[in-house]
């Protein structure tokens, strides 16, 4: 499912970083409002291909049915399909950021897919993401060991390719 082909270069995914950074700060001050910004959690240069679309086509899905059920969403960008990997941001009334974020970790954390999903919650007052943390929640354990991610990530403690068959693994199981 992972082959070399639509690899980005680092310099792309810290530009792309940026733009969306910049979109971010548009539709807060635009909307005044929260924002969500929602791509994938996939290590590596492979960012996006059919199996990475499908798998978030199907959680954006999930995930919108979820808040839409008590919230207001505004699908002001939708989806974008980029080589980066693909991306949804929207705007959404009538919870607080702190609550749309509780119940996207619980979203994570009870479906197969949602730990595949990097979703971030933006504070229309402080312009910040809020954290897993400041919630009381505990930081991403990694895909193959009970380290948190960001340990692993930074140490590059795993090989890719095992990463990636236990991402094949989890989207297998959907």
């Amino acid at each position: 499912m992972f082959s070399n082909e639509g690899s980005q270069s680092l310099k792309a995914i810290l530009a792309r970083r940026e733009e969306r950074s910049i979109l971010i700060n548009h539709l807060l001050d635009q909307y005044g409002i929260s924002v969500i910004s929602i791509k994938l959690n996939i290590p590596g240069a492979i960012k996006n291909n059919p199996m990475l679309i499908e798998l978030f086509d199907t959680s954006i899905a999930a995930l919108k049915a979820v808040l839409k059920t008590s919230s207001k969403m505004i699908d002001e960008y939708n989806q974008r399909d980029l080589s980066t990997g693909p991306e949804y941001h929207g705007v959404i009334c009538s919870l607080s950021p702190k609550e749309i974020k509780k119940r996207t970790i619980h979203f994570e954390e009870t479906t197969s897919f949602g730990r595949l999903l990097d979703v971030d919650v933006i504070d229309p007052i402080t312009y910040r993401s809020i954290s897993r943390t400041e919630l009381g929640y505990a930081m991403r354990k990694c895909y193959l060991c009970d380290q948190e991610a960001k340990v692993c990530a930074r140490a590059q403690s795993h090989p890719i390719k095992d990463l990636y068959k236990e991402i094949e693994k989890i989207i297998k199981e959907m």
